[in-house]
């Protein structure tokens, strides 16, 4: 019989995991920022260990772990001699520490959750996470946490707008994949609802879409919004070609399409700069009335990035070198180009673009794998990569490495369904 206290340790490490690919995403390069991720990566290591003697893992031992250490070890010696010729070591070193922190003990705990089949445990942190998602949407309805046009600021009161929306839009995915997908390994059962779940199933599904999809509305990250609808598109054709389309789904479908598409056309917010930034998304490219600083802002360090590359194309400007291009304050503030490719052009060159895109090529290769939820799930935070943040803080992304290295021998289950 399933018991709370025996699985402990197990329900903290999730906990941890989540929590780390979360902080592993803040790209403020803030001390405050550094020392949490130091923080959360330390419990999460510890968590890990501990859940290694509780089961007698030896994943050290196994030839696709070796691997797996070995490749993150190429890639940050690489950055590290990047930052040897940077304009900006300071800001490179930075930037290297940060992808240490943020992104190698997430993938070890990535090869370790999924590698062990720890599925009821990731069955339950869905549920979990989807509450939390939930409850969060009525909080930020009821009192507005986002300045959208300002400079994030660390406060209680106050909650970045991307953070909130790459985490919103991730349970969203999910929850849709499990509707669609429910015959993958990595998705949750309707046992934990049994019969209450069943006898409600619609209604259930139906209202976490539509308050999921809200939230990511109030969120205003415009990148998510967009990858959410592609991913959801593309995961209906997928279901209609392989002839497992249903009335089931394509209601859900319509729900979400038209959820998503209402509150973008239709709805009015109460802030004025949310309201703006929708119309500045869907109507820049025609009318300079709805002319946004933050889009303009984007194709300005795209455009930078751009320069950078042609000037050395080979291997860069180093690591942390795109915030010193030129002296002024505009660059400081934007600090990298938000797009991992121009990032990986403008700072590494081809040799870092190159090996950016083998990280990703291995990274979908591991997932499609592993199950076919896993890759459509993975398609967002690299959508996101082409909009938001750099190369050091896509810990999402990055976490996905473990997958390939999984597939080389499945382990043994450590949490099932039948504990």
């Amino acid at each position: 019989m399933f018991k709370i206290k025996d699985y402990f340790l197990n329900y903290l490490t999730l906990i941890f995991h989540i929590l780390a690919i979360l902080i592993g995403g803040i790209s403020n390069y803030y001390t405050y920022s550094f020392y949490l991720k130091c923080v959360i990566n330390l419990l999460l290591l510890f968590s890990i260990l501990l859940l290694m003697v509780k089961y007698n893992l030896k994943p050290f031992k196994e030839k696709g772990f070796q691997k797996l250490i070995y490749l993150f070890f190429l890639v940050t010696i690489f950055f590290v001699g990047t930052i040897i010729y940077s304009r900006d070591i300071e800001f490179g070193f930075y930037k290297f520490l940060y992808f240490i922190l943020g992104n190698f003990v997430v993938i070890i705990s990535t090869y370790i959750l999924f590698k062990y089949h720890c599925d009821f445990l990731l069955k339950r942190g869905v549920y979990f996470i989807t509450l939390l998602a939930a409850i969060s949407v009525f909080v930020i309805f009821a009192f507005p946490p986002f300045e959208y046009g300002a400079v994030y600021q660390f406060r209680l009161s106050r909650w970045s707008h991307v953070f909130y929306g790459r985490f919103i839009g991730s349970v969203f995915l999910i929850w849709y994949i499990f509707i669609f997908l429910s015959d993958e390994n990595i998705l949750p059962s309707a046992k934990v609802f049994g019969k209450f779940y069943n006898k409600y199933k619609y209604l259930i599904n139906s209202f976490v879409l539509i308050i999921l999809s809200y939230g990511l509305y109030l969120s205003g990250l415009r990148g998510s919004i967009l990858f959410i609808l592609i991913i959801i598109t593309t995961i209906f054709l997928y279901n209609l070609f392989r002839n497992k389309i249903n009335l089931e789904k394509i209601f859900y479908f319509i729900i979400s399409v038209l959820t998503i598409l209402s509150l973008i056309y239709f709805n009015n917010p109460k802030d004025e700069v949310l309201d703006f930034r929708y119309k500045a998304f869907f109507k820049f490219y025609d009318d300079s009335e709805y002319t946004e600083g933050s889009i303009m802002d984007r194709f300005e360090g795209y455009k930078l990035a751009l320069k950078m590359f042609s000037e050395k194309p080979v291997i860069g400007y180093g690591l942390g070198s795109f915030r010193s291009y030129y002296d002024n304050d505009f660059l400081k503030m934007l600090k990298y180009p938000h797009n991992i490719f121009l990032e990986a052009l403008a700072e590494m060159g081809l040799i870092g673009f190159s090996i950016i895109l083998f990280l990703l090529i291995t990274i979908f290769i591991g997932a499609f794998r592993y199950s076919i939820s896993t890759f459509f799930f993975l398609i967002y935070p690299f959508g996101l990569s082409l909009f938001s943040k750099d190369i050091p803080t896509q810990t999402l992304l990055w976490s996905g490495l473990a997958l390939l290295f999984i597939n080389e021998e499945r382990g043994k289950k450590i949490f099932t369904d039948k504990n």
